[in-house]
This record gives C-alpha cells, sequence and structure tokens, in this order.
C-alpha cells in the first residue's frame, strides 16, 4: 500500500475494490489546464519541532521532505515525500506536487492549503476516480465540522465525507520523539464502490509547522497506520 493512499484515505478504495479482485487506483479531478510547475522556497529544517514563524500546518516549500514509516496487514515499510516545486489546478485551486517514493515504486499527489483550508486530492492513474478531500482547518475549535464529495463523479464508485476537529494544541510521542502543537482531526468517509457500501475512519493529527505527523485508518476491519521518522522543511 502505497503512502499517500495511507495518509489521506485512498485505503477506502483499496478495501473494497480488493474484495472484487482489483487493486485500487486513482486520478485526480483536474483541469484540462495544469499549470506549469515552479521552484520556490529556502532555508532549512530537520527533525526537531519546527521553529518560531512556521505558522500553518503544511509546509509547502520545494524540496520539503518527510519520511514515514507504514504498517499495514503486519508489514512495514519506509515511504519519503517531496515537494516538487510543481503545481496543478486542480478544481480551479493551485495545488502543489508531492513526489512519492516507496522502494522503488514512484507516486504523485498533490496539497492545497488556503484560507486556514488543508485539501488532499491523489493522482494514481487509470480507473478514472478522483477522490480529495479537507483534512484540517486550522483555525477552528474543537467540535467544529464539515462535509463534502469525497469522490467525483464517477459510474463505479460515490463517496462522501465529514471532518470534525477533536483536539486541539496537544502533544504525542511518535517512534520516540515528542511533537508538540497538534491538531487532530477525524474524516469518516462513506462511499458505494461497485455497488458495495464501506465505510473508512481516518484520525489524522497534524503539526504545527511540520505537517501530517501520524495517520491511522481504520476499515471496521484493521488499522492501517503511517507514523512520522523524520522531516526536513526547507
Amino acid at each position: 500500500m502505497k503512502l499517500l493512499q495511507t495518509l489521506f484515505s485512498i485505503t477506502f478504495l483499496a478495501v473494497l475494490l480488493s474484495s472484487c479482485g482489483k487493486e485500487a487506483t486513482v486520478v485526480p479531478q483536474v483541469s484540462s489546464t495544469a499549470l506549469s510547475g515552479t521552484s520556490t522556497g529556502g532555508g532549512t529544517g530537520n527533525g526537531t519541532p519546527a521553529p518560531v514563524g512556521s505558522t500553518d500546518y503544511q509546509p509547502l516549500t520545494t524540496g520539503t521532505t518527510w519520511r514515514y514509516q507504514n504498517i499495514q496487514d503486519g508489514k512495514t515499510d519506509t515511504t519519503i515525500l517531496t515537494i516538487t516545486g510543481k503545481t496543478k489546478v486542480i478544481d480551479a485551486k493551485t495545488f502543489f506536487e508531492i513526489a512519492e517514493k516507496t522502494g522503488a515504486v514512484l507516486d504523485t499527489s498533490y496539497y492545497y492549503k488556503g484560507n486556514n483550508i488543508y485539501i488532499s486530492n491523489t493522482q494514481n492513474y487509470t480507473e478514472g476516480i478522483g477522490t480529495a478531500f479537507i483534512y484540517l482547518n486550522d483555525k477552528e475549535d474543537v467540535g467544529y465540522s464539515w462535509s463534502g464529495q469525497a469522490v467525483a463523479s464517477n459510474p463505479l464508485v460515490s463517496g462522501t465525507y465529514t471532518g470534525k476537529i477533536l483536539e486541539k494544541n496537544i502533544s504525542k510521542t511518535i517512534l520516540g520523539k515528542l511533537y508538540t502543537n497538534i491538531i487532530h482531526t477525524q474524516i469518516v468517509i462513506t462511499l458505494t464502490v461497485l455497488g458495495m457500501p464501506g465505510t473508512v475512519t481516518n484520525d489524522m493529527y497534524v503539526a504545527k509547522g511540520i505537517g501530517i505527523v501520524q495517520a491511522d485508518i481504520n476499515d471496521g476491519t484493521d488499522i492501517t497506520t503511517a507514523k512520522m521518522i523524520d522531516y526536513n522543511i526547507k
């Protein structure tokens, strides 16, 4: 299972499609004309808490990397995510491209942030299934909720999601490292794949100035986890 599938609930497609003998593959709902990539950003970062001045919850500066440990079905692997500096217009919003490497496997996904809203949109590959959802609104308080369409109109898949802030300004130790200023959100995705209904709950822990430090996805049978190993914010 690819990390962004783990982090951003493509797991729900994998779980349901696998029962139909298929491997989940998805592409984003993108505009017909993509923006050419640009490179920005400077400075350095390391595996310590983000420096003062990192005021948002998802750095998108070119060259920024995150390294995660993924645990699924008793198997563990490592994924590195890198902000490439390229951008793409998706549903009239400018998203930043993320290159993902797990072993020899390379993938691409996109993040958006604006007006305190953070969105994930996946690209992966042939089935024509786009998936996107807001995973955080950093200005709202505990108890705040939102909802939307998780999957673009598609004859094979339909889906909606609801999100909620469960905790704010918490600390969490992950793989022996303490992270602070974390917002804990929960995304519940309800969908139908090939006529088969399912629900997946995604608990996401997002640290100020760092990004997603842990995600736990529960499909009702198994829990898939991605945990931050280290990061380098440029």
